[in-house]
């Protein structure tokens, strides 16, 4: 088994990261948010050997506009797009973003999605926060943690283990300044 990570685009003008998961049975993509337009998404993903069409699912962080570019709204492919996973509580952002039609998977508990078991976390950002995520596949595993204001009860144990950390905090001098 062979889990890779790929950083496509990270900052405020876009996020975007892909895993590639190769076992007995072939290729299988993950998609971790869609921050950047879909043309440059499509031509990252085809840098990257691999197309919208044929991921496995794309994994949610949270609704703001450099995680869920709102040119996705017209561009959503309608017949084979991949499912979306996100958890009941950012139910409302895919509607919100011209998206509500597009298939989805709830993260309220572990799933599993072709080789891969997904667990997430509800973590603090803004008002509506954002879900950090554990990517399992055979006995390795990766964390993906953005946007993450505070660190929050039992982080420590969801990231167990990892062999991969993908951390992205927020900046915020006078938050830091008053922080223990």
């Amino acid at each position: 088994m062979h889990l890779r990570l790929r950083v496509l685009a990270s900052g405020s003008s876009g996020n975007a990261a892909l895993v590639t998961a190769h076992d007995g049975s072939g290729r299988h993509d993950l998609l971790i948010d869609l921050g950047l337009s879909p043309r440059r998404m499509r031509g990252l993903l085809r840098a990257e050997g691999t197309d919208l069409e044929s991921l496995s699912g794309v994994l949610l962080t949270h609704g703001d506009v450099d995680h869920l570019h709102d040119g996705w709204a017209k561009a959503w492919p309608t017949l084979l797009a991949p499912p979306v996973i996100v958890r009941p509580s950012h139910a409302h952002v895919l509607p919100r973003a011209g998206l509500p039609n597009a298939a989805t998977r709830w993260i309220a508990e572990p799933l599993e999605i072709g080789p891969f078991r997904i667990a997430g976390l509800e973590l603090p950002h803004d008002s509506e926060g954002s879900t950090g995520f554990r990517i399992e596949c055979a006995s390795h595993a990766i964390g993906w943690i953005t946007d993450l204001g505070r660190v929050v009860d039992g982080l420590d144990t969801f990231l167990a283990g990892v062999r991969v950390l993908a951390l992205e905090s927020n900046y915020d001098p006078p938050m830091q300044r008053a922080s223990p």
